[in-house]
């Protein structure tokens, strides 16, 4: 609230924020790696996401995955959040 005037101080306003997507599991077959077919899904999830207007894409990748980090960073995505865990 603002002070004094029992009215809020600010509110997101829908145009104020993208739109996010998020990528939840991208898996091929190790077989199938190097060889575009990780690249052509995640081009037609992109499209996907244009045409809903997406402004944002998110998606977690494990500390461990080397691979999968690199393949992700190559596509313009760099890391944002460390989640931690115990137990």
């Amino acid at each position: 609230m603002a002070p004094g005037t029992g009215s809020p101080a600010s509110w997101p306003r829908r145009s104020d924020r993208p739109r996010v997507g998020f990528i939840s599991e991208l898996f091929v077959r190790p077989e199938a790696r190097r060889r575009g077919t990780g690249r052509a899904l995640v081009d037609a999830a992109f499209d996907w996401f244009r045409r809903a207007d997406v402004g944002s894409i998110e998606l977690h990748v494990l500390v461990g995955n080397a691979g999968g980090r690199q393949f992700w960073e190559q596509l313009g995505f760099v890391p944002e959040l460390v989640q931690m865990r115990r137990g």
